[in-house]
């Protein structure tokens, strides 16, 4: 695979956004198409994402990217919305670069954006239809108990981590403060004050042993990116990032894994080991990584998974800095899920964005040298299905 990555855009990731998801995307796509000195008309496909679970209706839009076609005014060769829970950005990016490789079409734009509906303005009677689109996450022997949400399941993982390899709360609570510390550096993070683990395990309990600081924020956002053939991007002068390989694994699971280990992902594996195949890299040759940690302790077990460390060594590593920027296996220098922000539709988008931003060395004060080779990771459910993609500078 060579698809390279010409432009990328995204917003400040926060809450409460004045602006519908479309006025997000617009700003996002836009953002994209001055970075890759490209105009609307010149984009081949629009391939999206829904724009959240939490949506009120009046911002859903079935139709986006026909919606978005018109709004640009192209006369667009594919266009296609894709929806795999968490890791449908990413899925989306998959299908863009198979269009390229098919030379079906030279440029593919993919956005995802995020406004969400706020407790203030939720209405019993005009949105009780979203407890039953949440519930349908889950599986059903759970669903029947009623407004379910993830960080249960997240929580009884992380409770069996700790477990299983002696792990303490104080230093699961390490990944967020390193996390915090990058996302410092960074100027469209949610949060970026900087805290200790004092302040994490002070922090409200979530659910047991997750402490509110533990856990990823309510997001909005939105992010894009546009693919090309080699010869398009060297015409415009922006082959300098590539789409090397893409691997993806599903579980025989729809949300909590209850045939398997809970501390296990071996989708996770496959997805990287295909990743890291098809893009002729090992891991030992990866600069730096993004991946979809939407909970501290889960954070850990991905490290462990994808191959970085061996179970159990994960808690280690962080406690020693070598996941840290100026370490020897920089993770999640945007500051990750927990400060940069989660907004899942477009969190994907936002790992490529940093990881672009990182091999292109434009990430000022959160740089990690001479990056050439990036990794980025997405995943559905509780981990039961995974995408990994393989980014590298020519």
């Amino acid at each position: 695979m060579n698809i390279s990555i010409i432009g990328v855009g995204l917003t400040e990731i926060k809450s409460h956004w004045d602006a519908d998801s479309a006025t997000l995307a617009n700003r996002a796509i836009r953002e994209a198409l001055r970075d890759a000195n490209l105009e609307a008309k010149n984009i081949d496909g629009i391939v999206t994402t829904p724009q959240g679970y939490f949506t009120d209706a009046k911002d859903i839009d079935r139709f986006a990217p026909q919606r978005m076609g018109e709004y640009l005014n192209l006369n667009a060769k594919v266009q296609a919305a894709i929806d795999i829970g968490g890791m449908s950005s990413l899925a989306a990016v998959k299908y863009g670069a198979y269009e390229i490789l098919l030379e079906k079409c030279r440029t593919v734009l993919i956005y995802a954006s995020e406004k969400l509906l706020t407790r203030d303005t939720f209405d019993i009677s005009r949105h009780i239809y979203l407890t039953y689109i949440v519930n349908g996450l889950f599986g059903p022997y759970d669903r029947r108990y009623g407004v379910m949400r993830a960080a249960p399941y997240y929580a009884m993982a992380t409770q069996r981590y700790m477990h299983e390899y002696h792990i303490t709360k104080e230093q699961i609570a390490q990944v967020p403060v390193v996390l915090r510390e990058n996302a410092s550096l960074n100027l469209r993070a949610q949060f970026r004050e900087p805290i200790t683990v004092e302040d994490v395990l002070n922090s409200r309990p979530a659910c047991p042993p997750l402490n509110l600081l533990d856990c990823c924020p309510v997001s909005e956002g939105a992010a894009a990116i546009i693919l090309a053939d080699q010869k398009t991007a060297r015409e415009i002068g922006r082959e300098e990032c590539y789409l090397a390989g893409i691997g993806e694994a599903h579980d025989p699971t729809s949300f909590f894994p209850i045939y398997q280990s809970v501390t296990e992902i071996p989708s996770l594996r496959r997805a990287t080991q295909e990743a890291l195949k098809q893009a002729k890299t090992e891991l030992k040759d990866l600069d730096v990584a993004e991946v979809y940690g939407p909970f501290s302790g889960t954070e850990l077990m991905v490290y462990e998974e994808m191959g970085f460390y061996k179970r159990g060594e994960a808690p280690k590593a962080v406690e020693e800095g070598r996941t840290k920027i100026s370490g020897e296996t920089p993770v999640n220098p945007s500051g990750g899920r927990l400060s940069l922000g989660h907004p899942p539709y477009v969190t994907p988008l936002a790992e490529i964005h940093e990881i672009v931003t990182q091999l292109r060395g434009e990430a000022n004060k959160r740089q990690v040298q001479d990056a050439e080779t990036g990794l980025v990771h997405a995943e559905h459910g509780m981990m039961n299905g995974n995408m990994v993609a393989i980014i590298k500078r020519r």
